[in-house]
């Protein structure tokens, strides 16, 4: 096949940075379909913390962990927490019982944007009840075990992973210069390095 130009929208998949474990046990967030899996397994959790009179089991089920502080790690763990907490409410779960925790291995939320605002969005969520834990990354995952680079160790009813994205795969096979990302390098005008292929 011939073209003039070729144009590269790829999109990007999760990346799990070669944590042990984590792509198996953890459920990520970058579609509908991704949401609906989140949401389905809140209100699993939710009916089995229910039904649950072992208080350690309980403890863990009601446990939720999102690991990736920038933008769609804060909103999704804001998103959980109320979604979390209304389903508990209506099976007569005490909010106090629930345990929140978002996971950012440097050192404020949200690099994207403002210090100002990556403060502000982290004082929210803990003034909602997050436990927000800078500096800290997550080593590897064991079924429902999650170890933590600080040493410490949490059972979960749910871990959800927004600790970044990856370039397509496909472009790995493509004879391109690429960033330390691996992302393919472009100029101003989103042109590829090697000419007339123009990539994201």
């Amino acid at each position: 096949m011939q073209a003039t130009q070729l144009v590269f929208a790829l999109g990007a998949t999760t990346n799990y940075d070669h944590v042990p474990g984590a792509s198996e046990n953890s459920l990520a967030l970058k579609s509908l379909d991704d949401a609906q899996r989140v949401v389905a397994r809140i209100n699993e959790v939710v009916t089995l913390a229910a039904k649950c009179t072992d208080a350690e089991e309980r403890r863990k089920l009601l446990t939720i962990l999102v690991a990736g502080g920038g933008y769609t790690g804060v909103e999704t763990m804001a998103a959980v927490v109320e979604h979390f907490r209304r389903k508990g409410r209506a099976v007569h779960i005490d909010p106090d019982e629930m345990s929140f925790m978002l996971i950012e291995p440097t050192e404020r939320l949200m690099r994207e944007t403002s210090a100002t605002l990556a403060a502000y969005s982290q004082k929210e969520l803990e003034r909602d009840g997050v436990r927000v834990m800078l500096n800290t990354g997550v080593s590897s995952v064991n079924g429902r075990a999650v170890q933590l680079t600080d040493g410490s160790r949490y059972e979960t009813g749910l871990l959800i992973w927004d600790a970044g994205i990856t370039p397509n795969q496909l472009l790995e096979k493509l004879d391109l210069s690429k960033g330390k990302h691996h992302g393919v390098l472009t100029d101003q005008c989103l042109r590829c390095r090697t000419g007339q292929e123009f990539g994201p």
